[in-house]
């Protein structure tokens, strides 16, 4: 099912196409910081052949003249392809292949970055585009602009209601999302599921002592080693303050819980080095299993949490399995 941005861009091009009496009219989207260039969206004249399916994943590099042309924001008007510039051969030979007689290129901008570029072919005769025509393009290249612009905001939106702003990773909400996900896949293959809730040691000590901004960083590098020590599929979380959360789902083993705990304390136990200061710091953690502890997100992140307390108590640095008897301790 096409989103509304897809259908809104698809009608721009066919009414655009259809006005301006071309074979094609297309959108070319960039990806990957602008090295690769995917024809994301056509319109063919009837008896046109389509030619988004080959033009996908294509390095930007391959076409370098236009590129050029692109950054310099220029309109590419070529009234008769075989009449192209030396410096165009690559671009020429692609035109050939479609069987394009003439083409009108303009970029496309989304506030002010280059995220594409929309163009008519005329695949029957070499021709010159009218005014009209380029005006139509331009005006049909904003409105793509325009649109692709409101979807980046939407999309930035969605990205800051589900993750941590100091961090990059996910936060409170999207962790218990990821958390009923891995419960009721794991529930379906009877598998099993850890909670692993972390504290740093000391913390606020190092936070008054050395200012906000070398706490803020000693958390973003806390966060950037926890990553490196789960799997891809596990979900590393800050769930408020100095507090870490962890996923791992489909697991075997409880054992395999330990392995992921001891390579975390290993890996913060390695000073961290800030702006001229070493610091030092350790982790508490508790850990809770699905379905040996509990059967829900609530009570296995709040049975992690006991557990994570004992490991505070008990001389911090160190991991404690959620238990029973623990309640009573932490009532």
């Amino acid at each position: 099912m096409l989103s509304d941005f897809d259908n809104a861009v698809f009608k721009s091009l066919a009414d655009a196409g259809q006005l301006s009496e071309a074979g094609r009219a297309y959108f070319f989207q960039f990806r990957d910081n602008g090295t690769i260039m995917d024809n994301t969206h056509e319109w063919c004249d009837e008896g046109v052949a389509p030619e988004m399916q080959h033009l996908q994943n294509l390095p930007s590099v391959m076409f370098p003249w236009l590129m050029e042309n692109l950054h310099a924001d220029n309109v590419v008007h070529i009234g008769d392809v075989s009449k192209m510039p030396p410096e165009s051969a690559a671009e020429k030979e692609e035109f050939k292949r479609a069987g394009t007689k003439a083409i009108l290129i303009l970029p496309v901008y989304a506030e002010k970055e280059l995220v594409g570029f929309i163009g008519f072919d005329n695949v029957v005769t070499v021709s010159t585009w009218h005014e009209e025509d380029i005006t139509l393009l331009h005006i049909t290249a904003e409105i793509i602009g325009g649109a692709i612009a409101r979807k980046q905001s939407e999309s930035r939106i969605i990205y800051m209601a589900y993750h941590d702003t100091l961090t990059d990773l996910p936060n409170r909400n999207l962790f218990q999302d990821r958390l009923q996900v891995s419960l009721a896949h794991a529930k379906r293959n009877e598998k099993m599921v850890a909670v692993m809730i972390l504290d740093l040691d000391q913390f606020k000590t190092i936070n008054d002592s050395l200012g906000h901004q070398i706490g803020d960083l000693l958390l973003k590098n806390v966060a950037g080693r926890l990553r490196r020590c789960v799997r891809k599929g596990d979900t590393v979380a800050r769930t408020g303050g100095d507090e870490f959360a962890i996923v791992l789902p489909d697991l075997v083993h409880a054992l395999n819980t330990i392995i992921v705990a001891t390579k975390i304390i290993d890996t913060l136990n390695q000073p961290f080095k800030l702006e001229g200061h070493e610091i030092h710091t350790t982790t508490s953690i508790g850990i809770s299993l699905f379905p040996l502890d509990a059967d829900t997100t609530e009570d296995l992140i709040k049975k992690a949490d006991i557990a994570m307390y004992l490991s505070k108590t008990r001389g911090k640095n160190t991991y404690h399995f959620y238990k029973p008897d623990m309640n009573t301790l932490y009532k």
